[in-house]
Order: C-alpha cells, then structure tokens, then sequence
C-alpha cells in the first residue's frame, strides 16, 4: 500500500486537471482520481481487490470478508482496539464489501484528517496482528450472518437462483462463504490470502476528493 504522501505528490504532479479525471500509478498501484474543488473537505476511497469469486474455490470460499473482518481488530502498529479509536479520532469510517469480480475496501473521511485515516486504513489491510483470539470471534460472527441468509426466503431463493445458474463458473461460488467453509478456514489460510494476493498489481484505488 502507498504511503499517504506519496499519494498525495503523485496527485500534486499527475496532469491534466481540466477534465476532472487523473490516472497515474504510485509504487506500482493503479490510482484514478475524480478531482473536486479544494472547498470540497471530504475524501472518499475505494480500494478494488480484483479477482472475485475466480481466486476462490469450494475450500477458501468467504476468506476475504473473513480477513477485512479480522484486521479490525488489531495491526502491528494499533494493537487491540486502538485502530478503531484512531480512526474514531478522524470522524473517518472503513467498510468492505465482496463481489463477484472483487471485493471493495472503501474509506470515507474529511481531508483535513486524511494522513492519521490513511495510516489506519493502510495498516488494516497489510498488517493485521490476525491472533487467534480475534480469528475466532469473527468466525463466530460470520457463522451467524451464513445462519441468517438462510432464513430469509427472499435471500434463500437468490442464493438458490445464482448456484443453479452460475453452475461450474467461478460466480458460483458465495464470496461471503458457506457455514462449512467459515468452520475449516484458518489463520494460516488468511496469512497465506494476504501473501498471495495483497500486491499493487491486483489493486486499483479510486479516489474522489
């Protein structure tokens, strides 16, 4: 992940302005920019982790919601809850949602706040503490939410439509997991995800602000 300083000098220095629209690449990452006035004090990032349900398989099926969900909980540089206060501190928010094609990790702040966000929202996502004790709470959570899915007819029946439809494509497989699969994933499974897939060349960053 890019340091917010680079970024920002990437930003300062890509041309032209007049559309509005910049494309340029930090330290290997695809950035595309939307510019918006400087009066504009709010700043909104979308990281794409591209792959989908093509880098997953009937075993690891749920693994990057599993691993978005775990870096929550503690990094080498804010252990425990002190990334969640940090980011707090910035009136910023982190979300995450998994696709079919990829799987977004969204951030939403103000600029004035931008560098103490981005050390947050970076440090999430390359270096989670993942110890076992957080592992399993989320487990625990994720197999709640698969339970749900299932009880809801509507949601059943979707779930019904796109395995029927999707039949040996990777769209088949559920980006957010099955029960099982939630069950058997491990931390090696999520330190080994990070590993193989966490590079600059299977990213692109949008950025609005």
């Amino acid at each position: 992940m890019v340091h917010a300083l680079a970024l920002l000098m990437a930003l300062a220095q890509a041309v032209p302005r007049d559309t509005g629209l910049l494309q340029y690449e930090v330290n290997g990452l695809r950035v595309i920019q939307q510019v918006r006035a400087p009066a504009t004090h709010v700043i909104a990032i979308e990281l794409y982790l591209l792959g989908g349900g093509r880098q997953l398989t009937a075993d690891n099926a749920g693994v990057e919601p599993f691993y978005l969900s775990a870096s929550a909980y503690g990094t080498a540089k804010y252990p425990g809850e002190a990334a969640r206060r940090a980011l707090a501190r910035t009136g910023g928010t982190i979300d995450f949602s998994a696709e079919s094609d990829w799987t977004t990790y969204a951030f939403h702040g103000l600029k004035e706040d931008f560098d103490s966000a981005w050390a947050v929202y970076a440090e999430r996502l390359l270096q989670p503490t993942l110890d076992s004790a957080t592992v399993e709470v989320v487990r625990t959570r994720m197999l709640s939410a698969a339970a749900r899915r299932h009880t809801s007819p509507e949601a059943h029946a979707w779930f019904l439509a796109d395995s029927l439809a999707f039949r040996g494509h990777p769209y088949a497989v559920d980006e957010d997991g099955y029960p099982e699969t939630i069950q058997a994933l491990t931390r090696a499974d999520l330190v080994n995800y990070h590993r193989r897939h966490l590079g600059p060349r299977g990213m692109i960053v949008t950025v609005v602000g």
